[in-house]
């Protein structure tokens, strides 16, 4: 069993990373066995189209800094063994997610404590993405903060469905509230949770609203100072936030 893609010969360095600015496109990255992550690279690099699969390492891909998956596809990967595996372990901020299927439903199947692990001090894009998850399987963890004398770290969040058949139900977000962070959530789809939709304390929600939540255990997060919320909405005035649960 060896790392697929990795800068270094001795796969036992894989905490070691120093590639950056590579892109794939269209390849099926297919691990097998614990002792090794999928990708072990740094920052700038770019999957389009890929597949990931097979393998329980806690933290099948291992980056840092400002990153991206575009239309990729992952299942029966990773492992609830432990709050510290995460499919998409990236030490560093600046990611991006767009239109990528986090396929974990089945029972059979292998899947992580937390799909997207990211934190910080700049913005993460998660938009237009699928998460469909089961037992002991979170979408996000929102880690780290802003460091002395730098604005918190940003996340937009939207336009996203996650479903959820955990038993017993689980947070969508695993967010620490260690630090400031600013948030926004537009026209998400989020059912099945303990907490469908997170707004912990040490958030600053900048905006949100047009957001469905349906058969949480909470729909949605006691909310605190909102700068912008968008009555109205996809749904009725009535709606407070434009939210609808």
């Amino acid at each position: 069993e060896h790392l697929i893609v990795s800068d270094f010969d001795d796969v036992s360095a894989e905490v070691a990373k120093e590639s950056s600015h590579i892109l794939f496109y269209d390849l099926h990255f297919k691990g097998s066995g614990s002792s090794h992550p999928h990708i072990s690279l740094k920052n700038s690099i770019c999957f389009i189209n890929c597949r990931f699969s097979g393998g329980t390492h806690g933290d099948c891909i291992k980056l840092t800094d400002d990153c991206s998956f575009i239309g990729c596809h992952f299942s029966d990967m990773s492992s609830t063994a432990s709050s510290g595996n995460h499919l998409i372990d990236c030490s560093g901020p600046g990611h991006t997610v767009l239109y990528c299927v986090f396929d974990f439903l089945s029972d059979d199947d292998n899947k992580p404590y937390t799909c997207i692990k990211t934190g910080g001090t700049k913005t993460n894009w998660i938009f237009g993405n699928v998460f469909m998850l089961g037992d002991g399987c979170s979408a996000v963890k929102w880690s780290g903060g802003a460091a002395a004398g730098s604005l918190p770290n940003c996340m937009w969040f939207v336009g996203n469905s996650l479903y959820s058949e955990a038993d017993p139900a689980v947070d969508s977000f695993r967010a620490s509230t260690n630090a400031a962070k600013r948030i926004v959530y537009l026209d998400n789809l989020v059912e099945g949770f303990a907490v469908g939709l997170d707004l912990k304390s040490s958030h600053n929600v900048l905006a949100w609203g047009g957001n469905s939540a349906y058969n949480n255990t909470t729909n949605f997060d006691t909310v605190g100072d909102v700068w912008y919320e968008f009555r109205g909405g996809n749904f009725e005035s009535a709606d407070a936030n434009g939210n609808k649960d």
